[in-house]
């Protein structure tokens, strides 16, 4: 019978050393098992439950595996360190892989051209969020209601929607649905709104993070320039 290490959300930021990923990634009920140099939790989470992992990405699979063996696991799709996919596959009978990248800064950015342009959208403006994600990010899980979303950041042309941000900040700040409109990349939007929403995340916590899909290095390389230079990789997957 596989026991908690842990049970105590604060005790166990305390023995990961306040790790942003783990941060972000509890609330409230927590289990958290440690075996060598990983860590495997299962959380109510600030978007919904949550089972993850954080360490060695061979250890932290193992112990996923048998936590689900266990019947412990909870919500589909599983978080683990960076793994392989048929290392996963030996494991699991698992679909719908995503290898990302959270990423975080603990320095606001300077301030850059266009930020003046962002501003704090207003409820009626969801019609048009959701047209510019479904033109620009399809796949986003962040939605206009998504549990979690306090709100969004957008920049316009006109009376029409050009980039936006959603602001997932719980116990840290967080950034996520981060668009520009396909015909309007290339001006700088991106960086305006990112800008833009770090820096007055800033003003309510002290690190502020976001992810990105790990084969996005043009996104990759903006977020880095903006002070997002420290970061976990990850492989997510879905589970029957």
């Amino acid at each position: 019978m596989i026991t908690p290490t842990l049970t105590s959300r604060s005790e166990f930021l305390a023995a990961t050393g306040d790790h942003p990923f783990v941060a972000l990634h509890t609330s409230g009920r927590l289990s958290a098992y440690q075996r060598e140099n990983a860590w495997v939790w299962v959380s109510d989470g600030p978007w919904g439950p949550v089972t993850a992992g954080l360490g060695d990405g061979a250890t932290a699979l193992e112990l996923l595996a048998e936590l689900h063996a266990a019947g412990l696991t909870e919500g589909r799709r599983l978080h683990a360190p960076r793994v392989a996919r048929e290392a996963v596959l030996e494991r699991f009978a698992a679909q719908y892989f995503g290898e990302w990248d959270q990423m975080w800064s603990t320095t606001p950015p300077s301030a850059t051209r266009g930020e003046e342009l962002v501003e704090w959208l207003p409820a009626e403006a969801t019609p048009d969020i959701d047209k510019l994600l479904d033109e620009a990010l399809p796949d986003s899980s962040a939605r206009p209601g998504s549990p979690g979303v306090r709100g969004w950041y957008g920049i316009r042309d006109g009376d029409r929607l050009v980039a936006a941000a959603a602001d997932y900040s719980g116990s840290l700040g967080m950034l996520a649905g981060i668009a520009v409109a396909p015909d309007q990349q290339g001006r700088g939007l991106g960086a305006a709104v990112t800008v833009a929403a770090t820096r007055r995340l800033f003003a309510e916590f002290a690190i502020v993070s976001l992810a990105v899909m790990s084969d996005n290095a043009r996104a990759i390389k903006l977020y880095e320039r903006l002070g997002y230079t420290s970061s976990v990789a990850r492989t997510s997957f879905n589970i029957a």
